[in-house]
């Protein structure tokens, strides 16, 4: 039996042996393969960042600053800046037909004294007189909009409207129904 048992004690000294001699070239083979991948992925996160912010920057640098700007910007490049006054109601028209047909202008608020103690605020819009068709086409669609805005009664002023019809209807129906009783009354008699 001591045979037997040597040589089983062998053999399993040997599998031990090689299952760890196993275990180390896995480790080191997984090891390996990991520090490889951390190293495509440092490389990859280095490497795309700074063409995004290569692009990125590009693009914010040349692109030129358009519509609603300041002032100071918009009289930066030196152009000629023309103005009209603009009605507080009517900015936001004028916003949606800048955008539309890339305008560059800038906007100041300026207080009208009034008698009656109510200040009228007014808009002065300056714009860039770069581009004389563009900027035809964009007060032709505007002035349209300020029109039909002007001609559209708002849904409260439409409720009233409708109120003082029927209030006029319902007196006047009294009134006719009051005359047919008394005519009615004078024919009977």
């Amino acid at each position: 039996m001591s045979v037997i048992d040597n040589d089983l004690e062998s053999k399993s000294e040997q599998l031990a042996k090689e299952t760890a001699n196993t275990a180390k070239k896995v480790f080191a083979f997984v090891v390996h393969e990991q520090s490889e991948m951390i190293e495509k992925a440092v490389d990859f996160a280095m490497f795309i960042p700074k063409n995004v912010i290569a692009g990125v920057s590009e693009k914010i640098c040349d692109k030129e600053k358009r519509g609603k700007q300041s002032l100071k910007s918009l009289y930066g490049d030196g152009s000629k800046l023309e103005n009209i006054p603009i009605n507080a109601d009517c900015i936001k028209v004028w916003k949606s037909v800048a955008r539309k047909y890339k305008i560059d202008y800038s906007l100041k608020k300026s207080v009208t004294p009034q008698t009656g103690g109510d200040d009228k605020v007014q808009y002065v819009m300056f714009y860039k007189s770069r581009d004389i068709n563009t900027l035809t086409a964009a007060f032709k669609e505007y002035s349209v909009k300020v029109a039909e805005k002007e001609r559209k009664q708002s849904v409260q002023e439409r409720v009233k409207a409708d109120r003082n019809k029927n209030k006029e209807r319902k007196t006047h129906d009294r009134e006719r129904k009051r005359e047919k009783k008394k005519e009615r009354g004078v024919e009977i008699q």
